[in-house]
């Protein structure tokens, strides 16, 4: 492969004395020299009808002498410092990539070290169903609905007189799905609701706006009465 030297060199790689190669000639190489010498940008490809310099034999440029380690080359200084700053520039790169992936993984591991909450899973919470309207009431906290008019509020329901268990401290939930309707004809009595938690809410308030919501997809009768506590 026909290369144009474009930059002085010095040292040997391989056996080849590259003091050898002169600046501005024309050399006929072997694919792996020509290839080298491209890659470090000291030699650009030259025309096959250029003429090429010829090398005494005697300098055995191309054969490594028996019993000869490889020489490590011997750059220009200036090509020499060039790639010194890529090297840097290449691993600082790799740095703030390492950087941030371990970034990553230090805000993901609280996340994966959580336990689930109730609001991954199906949960069954006991407890007596009350009318919003009634439960508002007895908090004097006005008739809810729209602008406080208490509309849409006649066919809410709120379960009461829960007892905490484990995690859930809240000792009433509000009720939503589509079956919430169902439970008009159970006021008063104690059921079983099986859904789950679309809000957690203030578990140490009893504003029914603080309460946490639980979506009902199914319930059970336990009681036709409510308990005293």
């Amino acid at each position: 492969m026909r290369v144009r030297i474009t930059k002085a060199l010095a040292g040997s790689i391989d056996g080849i004395q590259l003091s050898r190669l002169s600046k501005d000639h024309v050399y006929d190489v072997n694919t792996s020299l020509a290839c080298y010498l491209l890659s470090e940008q000291v030699a650009e490809p030259a025309g096959s009808d250029e003429p090429t310099a010829v090398l005494p034999v005697e300098n055995r440029m191309f054969e490594r002498p028996t019993g000869m380690r490889a020489e490590r080359p011997i750059l220009p200084r200036s090509l020499a410092a060039d790639r010194a700053v890529k090297i840097k520039k290449r691993d600082k790169k790799k740095i703030i990539i390492l950087a941030v992936v371990v970034s990553l993984l230090g805000a993901a591991l609280p996340l994966l070290a959580q336990p689930p909450k109730d609001t991954d899973k199906e949960i069954r919470i006991t407890g007596c169903v009350q009318w919003e309207k009634d439960y508002r009431q007895q908090r004097n906290e006005g008739r809810g609905g729209a602008f406080g008019t208490g509309a849409g509020v006649g066919n809410e329901f709120v379960l009461t007189m829960i007892k905490p268990d484990g995690g859930r401290k809240a000792t009433a939930y509000s009720i939503t799905g589509d079956r919430e309707k169902e439970l008009g004809r159970r006021i008063g009595q104690q059921i079983e609701v099986i859904g789950t938690i679309e809000d957690e809410g203030k578990p140490d308030s009893e504003r029914f706006g603080d309460l946490p919501r639980i979506k009902m997809t199914a319930w059970v009768p336990v009681k036709d009465f409510c308990p005293a506590r």
